[in-house]
């Protein structure tokens, strides 16, 4: 029996999928706001934690090459782009923080939904566009997108430990309460407790039966860990972008040869430090030999 040939998108659909920005890192760590002024630049046609790509990230180890590649170039260009770009696929909703009235001028959005746009035109107009997503938690799947895509472009948020896990404990993602009921997805189901996709295949039961301080900690290291392994990249830290805002603009204007918009001084305005009170001493609480790795990746900020 002759073996079918697999399929294919456009070249143009693989070069703009294959060339994104992807904002990733943990949770807690800036990636929200770094995505919302990368979408103020001129023509950045950003999503926002898209769930088909949630579920799409890591099925990468596991699906043929070919069939992975055909789904996410069509999630990324024929499902976001050519929709963002035609008034069809953007968030309206003024009080999210996704909205594309957070980031773009109102004339620049009312251009897009006052008139149909055939395909072949919104084909011409992702040429001068640049499409970006955000996903955090998918640090471990990425180096192999960088296989499949060299030419994607990586951005990554570190934050500090202590940082980190305040806030998660704070936000309560990984309480015992959290994985039994709260939505977490793509899940593996073990004894009524929901594991991330990002948990190490082997390193369910454990997951299991860790307290909350210590899945913060194997969660810290796992969106920690193969950032290095990640071509392509460059690496922001929260603390950097909340000392200095501005400069953290300029960076990734010049680092991505964009341009700023018009609303991308608003934006750089609005990033401020939070008055939060934090554990100082909250890392000694965790195992010893989860402890010394979060140091290892902590330290290196």
């Amino acid at each position: 029996m002759e073996r079918m040939l697999p399929l294919h998108l456009s070249p143009i659909a693989s070069e703009k999928a294959g060339s994104a920005i992807v904002i990733s890192g943990s949770g807690r760590s800036g990636t929200t706001i770094i995505g919302k002024l990368l979408h103020s630049f001129e023509g950045v046609e950003y999503a926002f934690e898209p769930p088909m790509l949630v579920s799409l990230l890591p099925l990468i180890e596991s699906m043929d090459a070919a069939s992975w590649r055909l789904l996410y170039e069509t999630y990324v260009y024929e499902e976001f782009f050519i929709n963002a770009m035609t008034g069809r696929a953007i968030n309206t909703n003024r009080a999210d923080d996704s909205s594309i009235y957070q980031v773009k001028s109102a004339e620049e959005i009312d251009s897009r939904l006052q008139r149909s746009i055939r395909k072949l035109e919104a084909e011409r107009l992702t040429t001068a566009a640049t499409v970006a997503y955000k996903l955090p938690n998918v640090i471990p799947f990425l180096p192999r997108l960088a296989e499949y895509y060299p030419h994607t472009r990586f951005l990554i948020m570190k934050r500090d430990a202590v940082g980190t896990i305040n806030s998660l404990i704070e936000k309560g993602w990984f309480s015992d309460e959290s994985v039994r009921t709260s939505m977490v997805w793509p899940f593996r189901l073990l004894d009524g407790v929901k594991i991330p996709s990002w948990v190490k295949e082997g390193d369910d039961r454990s997951w299991v039966e860790m307290p909350e301080i210590d899945r913060c900690a194997y969660y810290y290291i796992r969106v920690s860990e193969g950032v290095e392994h990640i071509p392509n990249r460059i690496e922001l830290s929260y603390r950097d972008l909340l000392s200095d805002p501005h400069a953290t603009a300029c960076r990734l204007a010049k680092v991505f040869g964009l341009q700023p918009g018009s609303k991308t001084d608003a934006i750089v305005s609005s990033i401020r430090p939070a008055d939060k009170v934090r554990d100082m001493d909250i890392t000694h609480r965790i195992d010893p030999r989860l402890a010394q790795v979060v140091a290892y990746y902590s330290g290196n900020l």
